[in-house]
């Protein structure tokens, strides 16, 4: 008893939510209203019923404006300009100036972590663990000799 194929050229199934499986996980279509294209997604979620909760959820967020497909392939960095632009007219100039001295430390790890071409897709919680991890180190490393002397002493 071996899995239906189906035939080439015979269109794939299709059920009422357009809900299908790819590598063991469930993926759906839809069309992203800035360019009009239809685009494929992943749900990450490989139980049918929480796949169509958070197709229930990103197609309500889609058509609200919360979310736009075309900004999880964004660049980082260009992200990072993006915001600080919007800072720069939203926020008094002490705040913008420590927001863009914590961007440049945090473009500078993530870059050696990952490399520049990172997209805010690429972003998950691995990553942000790795990051931490190398604040510090850094910070320990630039610490003075007697504060971390002392503190080896005192454990």
């Amino acid at each position: 008893m071996g899995v239906k194929k189906r035939a080439p050229g015979t269109p794939k199934a299709k059920d009422r939510d357009v809900l299908h499986k790819r590598r063991g996980y469930w993926h759906f279509d839809f069309k992203d209203p800035d360019t009009g294209k239809w685009r494929s997604k992943t749900t990450e979620k490989t139980n049918y019923n929480d796949a169509k909760e958070f197709k229930a959820r990103f197609t309500e967020n889609l058509g609200t404006g919360k979310y736009s497909p075309t900004n999880d392939r964004i660049k980082f960095v260009d992200a990072a300009e993006s915001y600080i632009r919007h800072r720069e007219v939203s926020a008094a100039d002490g705040t913008v100036r420590l927001e863009k001295e914590r961007l440049r430390a945090l473009t500078r790890v993530l870059a050696q972590l990952v490399g520049s071409s990172l997209t805010l897709r690429g972003i998950n919680i691995e990553l942000v663990r790795a990051y931490q991890q190398t604040r510090i180190r850094e910070a320990w490393l630039r610490a003075p000799s007697t504060w971390r002397d002392n503190y080896f002493v005192r454990c």
